[in-house]
């Protein structure tokens, strides 16, 4: 028989319970029944034997019995509660659920038994992780017993949602054909629809885009335009649409990355994204402009050099010698007789130019005025009559009058020009004439804003 010593307040009370169960066995919340009344004791404490052999421990009581009285004791009705201490709730993104929990108060916990769903209770501890769940709603039971085998009536329950099933996005990439530098594609749309369950399925929840964003080493280079995903969730087999633009600003192939994060209500967040291409290419070339007007008159040129003399005519028959006359008086001097015939022109002398070289600045400003020599060589026996200097590129144009170059000789001309586009420029110098042909020479301009 295992009897007790309740000690309250420092005092020791000797009491005889007789209490059902074997010497170390601990009780909790035992029940005396004695002469005068019925007394409950509100600790553990640990079967002893009535001699002191083994004493019980950290006995405390409510309302003690007398001293020297005899009473019986039962063990305690009063089952433990039961306590959640973590675990998920609403959306679970896998396919498990971990959770921990105890029974309160502690020291009167033997055991806790749990359960899912319609499975029956068993012997579990803390954590406990529920496997292999399907998509759906699903319950996890926990109830607390005693060492006497009182259990929890009102186990601890916790309701939540499986949904393994992330949202799809499509395509998963986009190619845009060759689009001009500084020009926008049209655009091409990436569709996100939520597949969690169906509308008659209670498993499906709404989804929610939170942030669209575009990442790379491109990203600049890609746009989106008027998207509806992140206005309001999207409820189960909803889609929405995000349009992108492809806007190079440069030439070559370009790449980026459309980054969707999104979340379930309760759920982490996820991210869906679409690889993005496209190539930039250079600005088409426009219609030719309408011909300029007919520039001034040039000065007239120098008389050509006087041909050569023409060859002598042939020396007339000589007649037959008359009989001399007397020597008459000398008569008057006769008019002067006609002059003969001129001889036919001789060759006119060829010219040609030979070398042309522009000298001047590699650096300019837009739509500031710079100055280039131009020294033009004509290499002929001639005068190079009509000749003109042209200066032409991207955004630049410019014309001068150059008059005469005589043969054998260089002329130094001066043309001011005021580039009116920025960039790498291949500017031509053209000389042009009258009678010597024309040369052209070419030369890089780098024009700075």
């Amino acid at each position: 028989m295992a009897i007790p010593r309740l000690t309250l307040d420092s005092a020791v009370y000797i009491s005889t319970f007789n209490i059902p169960g074997t010497v170390g066995q601990d009780q909790s919340f035992v029940q005396a029944t004695c002469s005068t009344g019925t007394y409950t004791t509100h600790a553990d404490f640990t079967l002893g034997n009535r001699d002191g052999s083994n004493p019980p421990s950290n006995v405390s009581v409510l309302t003690t019995a007398p001293e020297d009285q005899a009473c019986t004791a039962v063990p305690g009705t009063t089952p433990p509660d039961t306590v959640i201490d973590s675990g998920p709730s609403g959306i679970v993104t896998t396919d498990q659920a971990t959770f921990t929990f105890s029974g309160v108060p502690a020291n009167d916990t033997a055991k806790v038994q749990c359960k899912l769903d319609s499975d029956p209770f068993a012997d579990c501890t803390s954590p406990k992780t529920f496997s292999a769940l399907a998509d759906g709603i699903h319950t996890a039971e926990f109830r607390a017993e005693d060492v006497e085998g009182n259990q929890d009536p009102s186990p601890a329950t916790r309701t939540f949602t499986v949904d393994t099933t992330p949202p799809d996005i499509a395509p998963t990439s986009l190619s845009f054909p060759s689009q001009a530098k500084g020009t926008f594609s049209a655009p091409q749309n990436v569709t996100v629809t939520n597949t969690s369950g169906d509308p008659t399925n209670s498993t499906g929840v709404s989804l929610s885009v939170s942030r669209l964003s575009i990442t790379g080493p491109d990203k600049t280079e890609f746009l989106i335009f008027g998207e509806d995903c992140t206005e309001t969730d999207i409820p189960v087999l909803g889609t929405c649409q995000v349009p992108i633009r492809f806007a190079p600003y440069a030439i070559g192939a370009k790449a980026a990355t459309l980054e969707t994060r999104y979340n379930v209500p309760g759920g982490p967040n996820e991210f869906l994204t679409v690889a993005l291409a496209g190539t930039g290419g250079d600005l088409p070339t426009g219609p030719t402009g309408p011909t300029g007007s007919t520039g001034d008159t040039g000065a007239t040129g120098d008389t050509g050099a006087t041909g050569a003399t023409g060859d002598t005519g042939a020396t007339g028959d000589t007649g037959a010698t008359g009989p001399i006359a007397p020597i008459g008086p000398t008569g008057s001097t006769g008019d002067t007789g006609d002059t003969g015939a001129t001889g036919p022109t001789g060759p006119t002398g060829v010219a040609g130019f030979s070398k042309v070289k522009v000298s001047g600045p590699a650096k300019v400003k837009k739509n500031k005025k710079a100055t280039y020599k131009v020294k033009i060589s004509n290499s002929g026996n001639a005068a190079a009559t009509g000749v003109r200097l042209k200066a032409s590129g991207k955004g630049i144009s410019s014309k001068k009058s150059v008059g005469k170059i005589q043969g054998g000789t260089t002329k130094k001309v001066k043309v001011k020009v005021k580039p009116k586009k920025t960039g790498k420029v291949k500017a031509s110098f053209k000389v042009t004439s009258e009678n010597a042909g024309g040369k052209t020479v070419k030369k890089k301009i780098k024009v700075r804003k």
